[in-house]
């Protein structure tokens, strides 16, 4: 188990760089535009996340294998990173809003 999620996090961490800065920008965006804005904002991030993801599976289609000798699936390492962005997303939502 701790190695499967040392693997989701050797993947995530490639993938945080477009997905943090993306969380930042559109938390910027709700802060400024109010909390009406939510559900915009909210979809707008996770369509972003799921376009970046599907780029990024791409990118890192020939390290795949690496991951799947691991027992992780594409899927599998697909919702542990947008689970996890999402939930560092809402989680800034509360503490800053």
């Amino acid at each position: 188990m701790q190695k499967k999620v040392f693997v989701i996090y050797l993947f995530y961490r490639g993938f945080a760089v477009f997905s943090l800065l993306l969380t930042g920008v559109f938390v910027f965006l709700l802060f400024k535009l109010g909390i009406a804005a939510f559900f915009p904002i909210f979809w707008a991030k996770v369509m972003l996340n799921v376009i970046g993801s599907f780029f990024y599976f791409e990118y890192k289609s020939t390290e795949l294998p690496f991951y799947y000798n691991f027992g992780v699936s594409k899927e599998v390492l697909f919702l542990a990173c947008n689970t996890f962005d999402v939930m560092i997303f809402i989680f800034l939502i509360i503490i800053l809003i």
